[in-house]
């Protein structure tokens, strides 16, 4: 529950759920050891109530948006090429009713909105069902949701998979039989509890009433009308063979007929539909079957077999009949349940009644498969050659079927049209000519075949295209100003460099050649991206691009000696030579220039075990550092991660000389070469000389108590304190 509660005194907190669909939950709080309080929601077909002891509420916040979601239907399998249809139930109990399009109902399959609702206005307490229709035409097993979105209120169902198989081929329905006279046993007798009938149709019979030689039945009903209305259930059998008889009496009936292999309809729980709305003029239809597997008429003459039993309410219905056919139907019924063995399910309850013959002929109904329609013909390309391999789509207008199929190696092709009801228009979407869709309706008729070439045109040398290309970088950095490679395969023309250039919003649009091309994305600090496409049509593409996230490289360290005897140790990297590319790996290097390398937001960098402190610039002072050896760590932090560390391990050695006594002075003295210079430090004055290996006297002074340094080039130099001497190392 979204209700937010503004005032609580806390003393323990509960858990309660709100609603058994497990949506909703509140976490409260306790006010007394002793107090027990209610608390209800405002709707009164959902309230909730919460009876806790310990509990204190002062106060609920206005809820302007809240729902719940009752239910969620999504069949997990429907055929390509008909709506599928997702069906919500929800409440809305927020506190103000939710008007006219402010809320939105949705339905999705593999993240990708497929379907809308209408979305009305709707009340407090009032509780809708949404259904949510599209056609899939893709076969396969999909991912489907579906949400319901008011305010910041999200309601997502869970995911269901579904499956889309085939589509099955249309059907038509063929009467079989004139009307002449009703009939009350003839095939079932609904007034009792088990029924059957046998019959004959002869192969004349059938064939004057439309049903051709290769038909393939799918189903079977029997027209008849009743004036109850209410639902029965039961069990019903279908059973259809091709036989030699003529004519079937009680005579030469058989009861094995029919038997397992033949093509039969079976349900346990079928249920039975009275409706009162039925009359003689508006017949329907009680018993109906669909066979698994069509039944393939030969040619010849049929024999049908229909059994209900198990009625469980026994009430008149009335068939229709023909006259037309004699000695060729037989019937029989059970008026009574019988005894408890008769009503097992592997035992015939009507096997102890006899056959009659029947004077009159069950009007049916038969499901026949409709012959999918062809489109054949042949593609060619705008030189006039067949085009091999090439997928092309027959989309109807009004979105709801669409077929597909692929030229063979000489450009021909062959596509099957099952729902031949509605106008067609087919797209051929070809590399090397222009996109291509029928400016001609395509239509159909049940097997017959539709015989029409598809001719592409090719392009001109023109820029006729407008395209745009968008390059969306992952760490938000802008592109403006950045430009890119685009050349015309078919061409061999690279455009001009002014026209690919990016917008402030990493756009760029440009007019192009038709056929293909390549776009080289190779942008400073993003992983490079080479995408070829074909353009025979307006084209808009977005390309991601990952930043690059470099191991920071060529860590260089120069250090500077106290008197003390530690040091001060400047670290940098990204240091490369000029016109070079980083390796990330070596460390030796001419120092130069620094590099930054993408787009580093900062820098983590470690000295030993110390905790890593964060410097922006490649550049890092640390001070202080004891003589030994160290390690230096560097990380570079990124917008979308964090490098390895690049370790740089050195030696720190103290150069200098201390605790020189001088004799004039009895001075305290330390003496140290340092980077360019010597540092000398007393405790009085004193005299001072310095001198090269060779001899060489740089400077020969008397010098007041403190520190004082002198620059000197590198090398090894003899310096001179009163009238003690030592040698010093300059680098």
């Amino acid at each position: 529950m979204r209700r937010q509660l503004q005032s609580i005194l806390v003393l323990a907190a509960i858990f309660v759920p709100m609603t058994a669909s497990g949506t909703r939950s509140m976490t409260i709080t306790s006010a007394s050891d002793n107090d027990r309080y209610a608390m209800h929601q405002p709707s009164a077909e959902n309230q909730q109530k919460l009876v806790t002891p310990r509990l204190r509420v002062d106060a609920l916040a206005s809820t302007p948006h809240d729902i719940i979601l009752n239910s969620a239907s999504m069949p997990e399998t429907a055929p390509v090429n008909y709506g599928y249809t997702a069906t919500l139930s929800a409440v809305n109990i927020a506190d103000a009713n939710e008007a006219e399009n402010s809320y939105t109902v949705k339905l999705y399959c593999n993240d990708k909105e497929v379907a809308a609702a209408e979305t009305p206005e709707w009340a407090v307490n009032e509780q809708k069902e949404f259904n949510l229709t599209f056609y899939p035409h893709e076969m396969g097993t999909n991912t489907l949701y579906a949400e319901i979105k008011a305010g910041d209120v999200v309601i997502k169902t869970d995911e269901a998979t579904v499956t889309f198989t085939e589509e099955k081929p249309s059907v038509k329905e063929i009467t079989i039989g004139t009307y002449q006279r009703t009939s009350s046993y003839v095939p079932h007798e609904f007034n009792c509890t088990s029924s059957e009938s046998q019959f004959i149709a002869n192969a004349d019979y059938l064939q004057s009433y439309g049903l051709e030689p290769g038909s393939k039945i799918t189903g079977i009903k029997f027209p008849s009308y009743t004036s109850y209305d209410y639902t029965s259930s039961g069990r019903y059998k279908v059973a259809m063979k091709s036989v030699n008889l003529t004519s079937l009496t009680t005579d030469n009936m058989s009861e094995l007929l029919f038997d397992d292999g033949d093509v039969k309809f079976m349900d346990d729980n079928y249920n039975f539909v009275y409706s009162s709305a039925s009359s003689f003029n508006n017949p329907i239809c009680i018993a109906a079957a669909s066979f698994s597997e069509p039944y393939e008429y030969d040619g010849g003459n049929i024999a049908i077999w229909s059994q209900v039993i198990r009625n469980s309410e026994w009430k008149s219905a009335t068939n229709f009949a023909t006259d037309k056919v004699t000695n060729s139907c037989i019937y029989r019924y059970r008026d009574t349940n019988g005894g408890a063995g008769e009503w097992d399910a592997n035992y015939d309850v009507l096997a102890s009644e006899a056959w009659n013959n029947s004077n009159v002929f069950p009007i049916f109904v038969l499901a026949v498969e409709l012959d999918p329609a062809h489109l054949v013909g042949t593609l060619y390309g705008g030189d006039g050659n067949p085009i091999p391999n090439q997928e092309i789509v027959l989309t109807s207008y009004n979105g709801q079927a669409q077929y597909k199929g692929t030229t063979d190696e000489n450009g021909k092709y062959d596509i099957l049209v099952y729902q031949t009801g509605w106008e067609y228009g087919a797209a051929v979407d070809n590399p090397d000519n222009k996109w291509y869709y029928t400016c001609t309706e395509f239509s159909f008729t049940p097997g017959e075949t539709n015989n029409t070439d598809i001719h592409l045109e090719g392009f001109s040398d023109s820029r006729d295209y407008c395209i745009s290309i968008t390059a969306v970088p992952d760490n938000g950095v802008s592109l403006y100003g950045k430009s890119f490679s685009l050349t015309s395969d078919r061409m061999e023309e690279t455009y001009p460099a002014e026209e690919t250039v990016f917008d402030s919003n990493g756009k760029c649009v440009l007019f192009v050649y038709g056929g293909r091309h390549t776009a080289d994305l190779d942008i400073d600090g993003f992983k490079p991206l080479s995408v070829k496409f074909y353009v025979n049509t307006e084209y808009n593409a977005v390309h991601n691009i990952e930043e690059i996230i470099v191991k920071p490289f060529n860590i260089a360290a120069e250090s500077i000696e106290n008197l003390s005897g530690s040091f001060d140790v400047t670290f940098t990297w990204n240091r490369v030579p000029d016109n070079e590319e980083p390796t990330g790996e070596s460390e030796s290097f001419v120092v130069a220039s620094v590099r930054e390398t993408g787009y580093v937001l900062n820098y983590s960098v470690s000295l030993d075990d110390t905790e890593p402190t964060t410097v922006t610039e490649p550049t890092y002072l640390a001070e202080g550092v004891t003589e030994g050896e160290h390690t230096f760590g560097v990380a570079a932090n990124y917008f979308t991660g964090v490098s390895d560390v690049t370790t740089y391990v050195l030696n720190l050695v103290v150069s200098g000389i201390e605790n020189i006594t001088a004799d004039t002075t009895h001075a305290v003295v330390k003496v140290q070469g340092q980077k360019g210079v010597i540092a000398i430090e007393t405790s009085a004055n004193a005299d001072v000389t310095i001198s090269d290996l060779s001899g060489r006297r740089l400077t020969s002074q008397s010098i007041s108590a403190g520190t004082r340094t002198f620059n000197a080039t590198a090398g090894v130099y003899v310096v001179t304190v009163g009238t003690k001497s030592v040698k010093v190392l300059v680098r």
